[in-house]
């Protein structure tokens, strides 16, 4: 009883800033010293105001937050989004860019219904639309990236990831939503050293490996990259995402599929 009372008396808002500053542990600052300390203390004290939060992607753009009391269990919609260019460099393009960016904000970021979905899209908004305007010169070079855009969407992957390791349950939950997210199937095992094993499109498996060595890590590394043909796609070997805490049960699930000479030959297991 004590813990149901404890936990309807948790605010949501803060577990998913703290989710947030977990996976960009730089980037996430709150205008309210209280409000900065539960986040950093892991303390989901309820907050009867809204609480105001500011995002840097990078050194070119941030993002201003307003969490209602309302969001997210009364209305996920009522988050409030602003997105500021500061760079000056971008004097001559800015009204432009701005423009542009709050349109794609507006029209991709429908129903999101988390914070924790929102802050990883507008940075892929962002990273498209810098990249767009580096291309835009370069017409040639652009018809190139064309071309790899259809090989890469052509191609399935199979992606084996290092960690020092994994027991982080906020994580954990990330990996597990983004593979989701990515239509990504394969393993994560839990402990020291953890390891992470994703099988899916080519630009899925690029975003996913993105999203998550930009959390904070001791140490993350890909180990190695499988690349196959969509004609290939009927011998994928993971049919889902699962979890794991026993390594010899992942060894014995990779023997049977005959593909665990990676992880063996990395920890230098004959």
């Amino acid at each position: 009883m004590e813990q149901q009372q404890q936990q309807n008396s948790d605010d949501p808002r803060i577990a998913e800033l703290i989710i947030i500053s977990s996976m960009y542990p730089t980037q996430l600052q709150c205008v309210d010293d209280e409000i900065q300390r539960s986040i950093d203390e892991q303390n989901f004290h309820r907050f009867n105001h809204s609480i105001t939060a500011l995002f840097n992607v990078d050194t070119m753009l941030e993002i201003h937050l307003i969490m209602p009391v309302e969001y997210p269990n009364d209305d996920p919609n009522c988050l409030q989004i602003y997105c500021r260019i500061t760079d000056t460099s971008l004097l001559n393009d800015h009204k432009n860019l701005q423009k542009q960016l709050n349109e794609r904000v507006k029209n991709e970021i429908i129903d999101s219904g988390s914070l924790i979905n929102v802050i990883p899209k507008i940075i892929e908004i962002w990273t498209e639309m810098k990249s767009s305007k580096c291309d835009s010169n370069h017409s040639n070079a652009e018809k190139d990236d064309d071309d790899d855009k259809i090989d890469n969407n052509s191609c399935i992957n199979r992606c084996w990831i290092y960690s020092h390791h994994i027991y982080s349950s906020i994580k954990r939950k990330s990996i597990i939503d983004l593979c989701r997210k990515h239509n990504l199937n394969g393993f994560m095992l839990i402990g020291k050293p953890g390891f992470i094993c994703v099988e899916g499109s080519d630009n899925d498996c690029d975003q996913f490996w993105t999203t998550i060595r930009s959390w904070n890590w001791q140490r993350i590394i890909m180990i190695d990259v499988e690349k196959m043909s969509k004609s290939q796609t009927q011998h994928l070997t993971f049919d889902s995402f699962v979890e794991h805490v026993d390594r010899s049960t992942v060894f014995r699930i990779l023997e049977q599929k005959k593909c665990d000479e990676i992880i063996k030959n990395f920890l230098g297991i004959k």
